[in-house]
């Protein structure tokens, strides 16, 4: 906050203030008309400055994903099981004899971002304020002993019927978006049930893209898997994106 105030324009990838109503919580290739928050932003704190963020890694994997099938089937519940890399803890958060041979099922406070940034991240943007989206998250966030990219395992429920084929189809027609971060193809998507994994795909699109595979048809929608790189897409690339989108709407 004291970097806004003193007319920084602050592009972040820390957790706090995500869910602030006028802090922007952005994906350039999702919501890029969210960042015209920033003049609700500053009438109300009086900065000369800006704060933008971007969403925990482990949202920020699903996300593209879900909006594909919500614009094309209308989402209306979405639950996910991650198994996330020991790089997302930091150098010191996880130690060797913790991980190796292990799975901890339990991130302290990540189930809650997932639950809560997905919505705010697919709400609509009126000018004023973002109506979050009404469906329903539920996540249960697993550290695994991958050293990078967080896979992740969702099932989708959507008004419309969807099959698994429309499914993957919806999102290989998701290109990126013109900054110089944003990769041509924003998800690559794999017919194959087991795949992606981490260590073979992590670096999709130089680890700024979102791969997906393993579609099955449920009872009212789709499961899927899906694979991002959470140091690259998922956080200080996530944040470099965001300046980009900054820059190009005249805010730096």
């Amino acid at each position: 906050p004291e970097f806004c105030e003193a007319g920084y324009v602050v592009s972040s990838n820390s957790s706090n203030g995500r869910m602030d109503d006028d802090v922007p919580l952005t994906i350039p290739e999702v919501n890029a008309d969210h960042v015209d928050l920033i003049e609700v932003q500053r009438d109300e704190r009086g900065w000369d400055g800006a704060l933008l963020k971007n969403p925990n890694c482990s949202t920020i994997t699903m996300v593209p994903a879900l909006e594909a099938l919500d614009r094309a089937f209308d989402l209306t519940d979405v639950r996910v099981s991650t198994l996330q890399a020991v790089s997302g803890a930091g150098y010191s958060g996880v130690s060797s004899m913790e991980i190796i041979d292990n799975a901890i099922p339990h991130i302290g406070g990540e189930e809650q971002k997932m639950e809560t940034e997905s919505r705010k991240l697919l709400g609509s943007f009126d000018g004023t304020e973002v109506q979050l989206h009404d469906m329903d998250v539920a996540a249960s966030c697993n550290r695994i002993p991958t050293l990078d990219g967080h896979l992740e395992n969702v099932w989708a429920d959507t008004a419309e019927d969807v099959s698994a084929e429309e499914a993957a189809e919806s999102m290989e027609a998701v290109s990126g978006v013109d900054l110089p971060s944003s990769p041509e193809q924003l998800i690559t998507v794999f017919e194959e049930p087991d795949r992606p994994q981490p260590r073979l795909y992590r670096n999709t699109e130089g680890g700024m893209g979102v791969a997906v595979g393993g579609f099955r048809e449920t009872t009212d929608g789709v499961q899927f898997n899906c694979l991002a790189h959470n140091t690259m897409r998922g956080a200080a690339g996530a944040s470099i994106l965001n300046g980009e989108l900054l820059d190009k709407r005249g805010y730096l």
